[in-house]
């Protein structure tokens, strides 16, 4: 083999290991005869210290039963999939859900903020079955304080993140972890973000069964 034709076979060999080392997130196949999904889409406003911010990639939601109050503790879920600044919990579980933290995420780690007590208690949506629950747009913003963590965005940060998890999983800064404290939580869920909301995860999703009627 030529000096060239070596070059050429090392670069394409450093390119496959490249390739074949970088995640693929798979969208879940719908499960059982009525399959339902959340969708939402998350954007963070971080303090303006803040040297560390990446994109929304998963929320955490708690699932109660209807007329349960979500702040008391339930099933705690991680959402199970992101596409195009979307993030979708496939084949939920029929329940009374609310957000009660989201991840972002930069250089492969971890950077989750919780949300207000308020914000879990008051917005809450019903999944049923075989229906599509569009959450709109949420904009939070964020605190690094988070020694003003109340008793129930703790509990919730224990459910999501045990100890262990935090250690290996966050971001490290100065020997500590990276997290954050939501202060505020704005939604939108105009009629025309809903719409564009669903074209979106129609095309990402259709291709792989998600054909569900939407309330």
């Amino acid at each position: 083999m030529s000096p060239r034709g070596a070059i050429r076979a090392l670069l394409l060999l450093i390119l496959a290991v490249g390739c074949s080392s970088t995640p693929v997130e798979t969208i879940p196949r719908p499960q059982g005869g009525q399959p339902a999904l959340i969708a939402a889409r998350f954007r963070t406003r971080p303090p303006q210290e803040a040297r560390l911010h990446g994109p929304v990639r998963a929320a955490w939601f708690v699932r109660v039963e209807e007329g349960e109050d979500p702040t008391k503790g339930g099933e705690v879920i991680r959402s199970n999939y992101w596409n195009g600044g979307i993030v979708y919990l496939l084949n939920a579980k029929p329940g009374t859900y609310a957000v009660v933290a989201i991840e972002e995420k930069s250089e492969g780690q971890l950077i989750p903020t919780y949300l207000p007590t308020d914000s879990i208690r008051t917005d809450t949506c019903e999944v049923r079955p075989g229906e599509w629950t569009l959450l709109g747009s949420y904009v939070v913003d964020q605190s690094k304080d988070i020694g003003d963590l109340d008793e129930v965005q703790l509990y919730f940060r224990a459910q999501a993140y045990p100890p262990d998890a935090r250690r290996k999983g966050f971001y490290k800064v100065f020997g500590g972890t990276h997290e954050y404290r939501a202060t505020k939580v704005y939604t939108n869920r105009e009629k025309s973000t809903l719409a564009t909301q669903l074209r979106q995860a129609q095309a990402e999703l259709e291709d792989d069964g998600w054909v569900t009627p939407v309330r």
